[in-house]
């Protein structure tokens, strides 16, 4: 299937697809305030509305109801404020209106499955200063990642992904932001050193799937516990053991199809992960047994890499089939061919 083709039916269903991250923080969306909203916000969103071409998920979005009872908004518990809002679904061509930056208390704000939006994310979000979550995600925006948006120093999760984004990662972002999702876009050059810089949370999250991305994986990673790890389909070399570790919390690493090249005999896998795929890369050595120690490991891909030695079994290693670890230098063992004595 051709990129575009593949890109095609990801935006598709980016609605349905939120990321873990977004879910989370999703969970605990304030209820509908018991107050009726600002006069003006009510005012700026219908402006939005209009501007997203009227959209079947907007229509109850009228001057005679309560904006904090509409879909997709949500007001504080106890206050008049908008600090959430979700707009979906719709076939405009035009552009994210800048009215977007006229809602000031707002939290979070989500853009996504409009695959026809297309032209610049506004520098009037910069104007959203308690802003925590954006999510511009399954749409034809493109041109570079906005510098303005490192400005925003209350925003920790930034999701641009399924976008037509190109250009390099900006420098600028730092330890405000703990979560990162810039997967399924055109980006391209280096991971830069100081993205999370001197953030020491659990909850990392960096997601760079399917990019133009090359080089090599920060060295300041190491310090670092991610949640989720995914730089898979892109153009990344060298080593990549640092960001594993048996006292680190991660459960999901994607290293697929890079140019990774290290030894894996030296790893010890995190005690929480659950999807570990390094398939598709240079990576040498052998399986440490401690792999059989990992009770949560559910997806596992070794294949097409240049491993040796015996598979570990046992313990709470699964019955994997062939296909996680074929293609590989001299593997053996089940689910392969016994090993030569």
């Amino acid at each position: 299937m051709s990129h575009l083709c593949e890109m095609s039916i990801f935006k598709s269903f980016s609605v349905l697809s939120l990321s873990l991250a977004s879910l989370i923080l999703l969970s605990s969306s304030p209820q509908p305030a018991s107050s009726e909203c600002k006069e003006q916000d009510k005012l700026t969103l219908l402006q939005i509305k209009s501007s997203f071409g009227n959209p079947s998920s907007m229509a109850d979005w009228s001057n005679n109801t309560d904006c904090c009872a509409w879909n997709g908004v949500n007001c504080g518990a106890s206050s008049e404020e908008i600090i959430y809002l979700w707009i979906t679904n719709s076939n405009t061509s035009n552009r994210i209106p800048p009215e977007v930056g006229d809602l000031p208390d707002l939290r979070r704000l989500i853009i996504s499955n409009h695959p026809n939006l297309a032209g610049p994310i506004p520098e009037s979000i910069t104007k959203l200063q308690n802003l925590q979550q954006l999510i511009v995600r399954g749409t034809s925006i493109s041109g570079d990642i906005p510098r303005f948006l490192c400005d925003m120093r209350n925003l920790n999760s930034l999701d641009l992904s399924a976008n037509d984004f190109s250009g390099p990662i900006p420098a600028c972002f730092g330890s405000n932001l703990y979560i990162i999702d810039f997967s399924y876009n055109q980006l391209s050059g280096h991971i830069p050193c100081t993205l999370f810089k001197g953030y020491g949370g659990n909850e990392t999250i960096l997601n760079l799937r399917r990019n133009h991305l090359t080089g090599r994986i920060p060295l300041s990673f190491s310090a670092l516990n991610f949640y989720k790890f995914d730089l898979s389909e892109n153009n990344f070399i060298g080593d990549a053991s640092h960001v594993f570790g048996r006292s680190k919390f991660t459960e999901e690493i994607h290293l697929a199809n890079n140019g990774f090249s290290f030894d894996l005999s030296s790893v010890t896998y995190p005690l929480y992960l659950s999807w570990l795929d390094i398939s598709h890369n240079r990576i040498r050595g052998s399986i440490d047994e401690q792999i059989t120690e990992l009770q949560g490991l559910g997806i596992l891909d070794m294949s097409y890499n240049r491993l040796c030695g015996p598979i570990p079994s046992g313990g709470m290693m699964r019955p994997y089939d062939q296909s996680s670890f074929v293609h590989n230098k001299c593997l053996c063992g089940t689910p392969l061919p016994p090993c030569a004595n």
